[in-house]
C-alpha cells in the first residue's frame, strides 16, 4: 500500500469515527477504532520506516484529530452517565 493511500483511507477512518461520536454510537466508534489500529499495524508491517516529513505530519494531523475526537466522546459518555445517574436517583425518590 502507497503511504498516499494509507493516509486517505486513514483519514476516512478518522471522518467515520468523528460522525459516530456526533451520532452517540460508542460501539460504533470502538468497531471504526478497530478497523483502523488494523490499518495502521499492517501498514506499519509492510514499510519501512522512512523520513518523509509529508507523510509523518499527515499522520500527526490525523493522530491529533482523534485525540480530539476520543476527548469528546468521553466528555459525552461522562454528560451521559451523570444524567443516568441522575434520573436513576429522581426514579428511587419517585418511588420511596
Amino acid at each position: 500500500m502507497e503511504k498516499s493511500e494509507f493516509i486517505q483511507q486513514f483519514q476516512e477512518l478518522n471522518t467515520l469515527i468523528e460522525i459516530a461520536i456526533l451520532s452517540q454510537d460508542f460501539d460504533k466508534v470502538t468497531r471504526i477504532d478497530e478497523s483502523r489500529r488494523k490499518l495502521l499495524k499492517e501498514f506499519a508491517a509492510d514499510n519501512e520506516p522512512s523520513e518523509d516529513k509529508v507523510f509523518f505530519e499527515a499522520l500527526e494531523a490525523c493522530a491529533e484529530e482523534n485525540a480530539r475526537a476520543i476527548s469528546e466522546m468521553k466528555g459525552q459518555m461522562i454528560a451521559l452517565a451523570k444524567n443516568t445517574n441522575s434520573r436513576i436517583k429522581q426514579l428511587h425518590g419517585y418511588m420511596a
